[in-house]
């Protein structure tokens, strides 16, 4: 375990204190919905109920794995499901900015030496701007107690096992998430392309037992699987070209940051007696449009988002540019990932938007590393502008819903994409070594 950095207990520590003051105390949780769901899949009942029907079990749209997490809490009094979920999504959190500092520390160091600064100059600066990005999307899940955090913490550890190209820990890590939650599939394309075959295999392998483990220990007493009910749920909103239907998957929730939410926001009238401000349906649609036309231009921009991810994949093919780049080469394919998993997702709420831990990183690592990187610049003022400094204390409450139905959290996930996919390309493999040579591949 040298990989942990000295003082990740103590780290774990304190923030699990503050997360458990500031947040885990309070009312209003995710935590009772995951337990309710959890105690539903130990008693052999339907863990879901289709979305439009009365029922919290319409906020839950993981797979079975997902729900499976909680069990273990249901035997401990309140208090304590409440610091065990909070140290746990803490030691997450700890867990992940550790794994992304670890990848970022050799380059780190390179620009530290370049720039004849000390290295823990390097490491203040990448993590003060990182921060201020951040700051608000790590307190989005703290706050909502979601597990979003578990997400987060198994791609980073397959970003940092793929610097290594360690096959097996990076296909169980990408394979759990997907099992998680559907949408770090999005990885295989990446892997395809790359032509990493042995790793795709791992996590398609991990995908699979993963999400069939549920009904093997606890099959389902309706006549139905865990899994088949679960895609019946997620049949009614995940379909392309299209954006949700009823409750958390309402078409014009702003809450919903994802790219169909927030096309159809843009092109189609709000609905009458929407808990929302009177004062959008002034101003919306933007760009009036009847549902064949929205579904042609969603599917067209959806598609172009998976051609990102295999563009992020073709330039990472083969050897890195230099050795100290692999990792900033590594966490840039992920990233391009991590955004599109927002954009592509059926439902992507503020605190998803988390994972953006991931492309931040790598943009920021490459904009402190580069001489005039202003369009690295750009992209981290964007970001900064666009969430970080919305927030309902900052500008008002009428104002920051403004923002977030015109795609704010949106437009700054495409934002990290694109300045992701800038740096796969930057940094874009060499070209084909001489015959006799070799290329480096998936390491056992």
């Amino acid at each position: 375990m040298r990989w942990i950095p000295n003082g990740w207990i103590v780290a774990w520590g304190v923030v699990t204190i503050v997360n458990l003051v500031g947040f885990g105390l309070r009312e209003h949780t995710g935590l009772p919905l995951y337990l309710e769901v959890a105690e539903n899949y130990l008693n052999g009942r339907k863990m879901y109920l289709l979305p439009g029907i009365e029922s919290a079990y319409d906020r839950f749209t993981y797979p079975p794995s997902m729900a499976t997490l909680a069990v273990p809490m249901i035997p401990l009094p309140d208090l304590l499901q409440r610091i065990a979920w909070c140290g746990f999504n803490s030691g997450l959190l700890v867990l992940s900015i550790c794994l992304l500092h670890r990848a970022a520390v050799p380059m780190l160091k390179e620009i530290a030496v370049r720039r004849a600064v000390k290295f823990g100059t390097m490491v203040g600066i990448l993590w003060f701007v990182v921060g201020l990005v951040m700051l608000r999307h790590v307190l989005s899940p703290l706050e909502n107690q979601s597990h979003d955090l578990i997400i987060l913490a198994l791609m980073a550890i397959g970003a940092c096992a793929s610097i290594r190209r360690a096959v097996w820990i990076t296909g169980c890590a990408w394979g759990a998430a997907a099992a998680l939650k559907l949408t770090p599939l999005l990885l295989l394309p990446l892997l395809v392309v790359q032509g990493r075959f042995r790793t795709l295999a791992v996590m398609i392998g991990a995908f699979a037992l993963i999400s069939i483990t549920p009904d093997v220990v606890n099959p389902n007493l309706t006549g139905q699987t865990h899994l088949e009910q679960y895609y019946e749920v997620i049949d009614t909103a995940a379909r392309p070209g299209t954006s949700g239907g009823e409750g958390q998957w309402n078409q014009w929730n702003p809450l919903n940051q994802n790219l169909s939410g927030t096309i159809y926001r843009l092109t189609a009238p709000m609905k009458a007696n929407h808990r929302y401000h009177e004062e959008f349906s002034q101003w919306f649609p933007v760009l009036p449009m009847g549902e064949s036309g929205r579904k042609v231009l969603t599917l067209l921009l959806q598609g172009g988002l998976v051609v990102l991810v295999a563009m992020a994949g073709w330039w990472t093919r083969g050897p890195s540019a230099g050795p100290r780049e692999s990792g900033l080469r590594e966490l840039a394919a992920v990233g391009v990932v991590a955004c599109m998993m927002l954009l592509l997702s059926p439902m992507s709420s503020k605190s998803h938007f988390v994972i953006l831990l991931i492309p931040v990183t790598a943009v920021v690592l490459h904009m402190i590393g580069s001489r005039n990187d202003w369009f690295g610049l750009a992209v981290v003022i964007g970001s900064i502008l666009l969430c970080s400094l919305n927030g309902k204390s900052v500008i008002g409450h009428l104002n920051s819903e403004w923002l977030l139905v015109w795609g704010s959290h949106a437009a700054s996930a495409l934002l990290l994409g694109v300045g992701s996919l800038r740096i796969c390309w930057l940094l874009r493999a060499e070209p084909k070594p001489e015959e006799g040579e070799s290329m480096p591949t998936d390491a056992v």
